[in-house]
C-alpha cells in the first residue's frame, strides 16, 4: 500500500504521512503537486502532496486517510516543488512556510480555479537534426534558441 507525504499548515517540521483518499486511483505519483483536504486532530485543512512512499515511519495502523483530493492534476510543477523543498531545507523553516510564501492565498485556502494552458515549445524532428555549426556566424540567436530547446 502506498503512503502520501503531505505538507500542511501544522506545527510539524517534516511532511506528514497519510493514506490515499478513496478518490485517488491508479499511479499515485501522478498526484504529486496536487492539493488534498486532510484532518489534523479535529481541524480540516489543505495540504500539498509532495511525495509517495511504500513504507511509513510511524506504521500503517496509525495512519489516517486523506479526506478528499481537490485537484485532479498537479498545480505545482516538479521544478517549483523541488525549489520549495530546497527553500525549506536551506532556510530551516517548516515546509509549509515556503509554500505559503510562494503560492497565492486562494490556492492555500483550497479554492478552485481554472488553470491556464501552458504553451510548450520543442524542436521538431527536423530541428533536432540541424547541425548548429553550419548555421553560420550571423545566426547567433537561432543557435541560442536551438540550444535552449535541446535542454528541455
Amino acid at each position: 500500500m502506498k503512503i502520501i507525504k503531505i505538507v500542511a499548515n501544522a506545527p510539524f517540521p517534516k511532511a506528514m504521512e497519510y493514506l490515499p483518499s478513496l478518490d485517488m486511483q491508479g499511479d499515485m505519483s501522478a498526484y504529486i503537486g496536487c492539493r488534498v483536504e486532510i484532518k489534523i486532530r479535529h481541524r480540516q485543512t489543505i495540504g500539498f502532496i509532495i511525495g509517495i512512499a511504500d513504507e511509513s515511519e510511524i506504521g500503517f495502523e496509525k495512519l489516517k486517510p486523506a479526506e478528499c483530493l481537490i485537484d485532479q492534476s498537479p498545480i505545482i510543477s516538479k521544478h517549483l516543488l523541488q525549489l520549495l523543498l530546497w527553500i525549506g531545507n536551506y532556510y530551516h523553516c517548516r515546509l509549509y512556510q515556503a509554500f505559503s510564501l510562494a503560492l497565492p492565498n486562494f490556492i492555500l485556502q483550497g479554492k478552485h480555479f481554472k488553470a491556464q494552458e501552458q504553451v510548450v515549445y520543442k524542436p521538431t524532428d527536423e530541428g533536432l537534426l540541424i547541425d548548429q555549426e553550419r548555421l553560420g556566424k550571423r545566426a547567433l540567436k537561432q543557435k541560442e534558441v536551438l540550444e535552449l530547446l535541446h535542454q528541455y
